[in-house]
């Protein structure tokens, strides 16, 4: 809201709304809406994370971060429809697979989730998705493969 104080991190100081949109989509948060005299108005909405049936429904639904196809393990749930902003609810139809950049280009950078034939997309308005990133490489010469993710850097 215009005039309204800024968001403050605990021990960083101010962050720009965008930023604290973005910090609030993985985050457990209760609104609390005051008057100007401290009398509290509202106190937001129940529900706010997706269940494990919910996570498990939208992880085989996208397999895949739906902006730029990096891996589940590097993603996390957004609601399309903002849960802060926009009262989105958290149903299947309104969450996503996105990972850190792609989320991060959502609320910094005004990309858009787009439904297309049953299929979502994130990326700038009009434009392509970005090419996935960089496959992670695992280190050869260490004995236990499942190790080598402690390796890279």
């Amino acid at each position: 809201m215009p005039g309204a104080d800024p968001a403050v991190l605990d021990g960083h100081g101010p962050v720009s709304t965008n930023l604290a949109r973005q910090l609030c989509c993985d985050a457990t948060v209760t609104p609390v809406v005051t008057d100007r005299n401290g009398k509290v108005l509202d106190v937001g909405r129940k529900e706010r994370l997706p269940n494990a049936a919910q996570r498990a429904a939208v992880i085989a639904r996208d397999k895949q971060c739906v902006g730029c196809a990096a891996p589940v393990s590097r993603c996390q749930i957004h609601h399309i429809q903002w849960w802060e902003r926009d009262k989105g609810r958290t149903d299947l139809d309104n969450l996503v697979l996105v990972c850190w950049r792609c989320h991060s280009h959502i609320h910094q950078h005004g990309w858009q989730v787009r439904q297309e034939h049953g299929r979502y997309t994130a990326g700038p308005p009009g434009q392509a998705p970005p090419a996935p990133p960089e496959p992670l490489h695992l280190d050869n010469n260490i004995e236990n493969p499942a190790l080598a993710l402690a390796h890279t850097g």
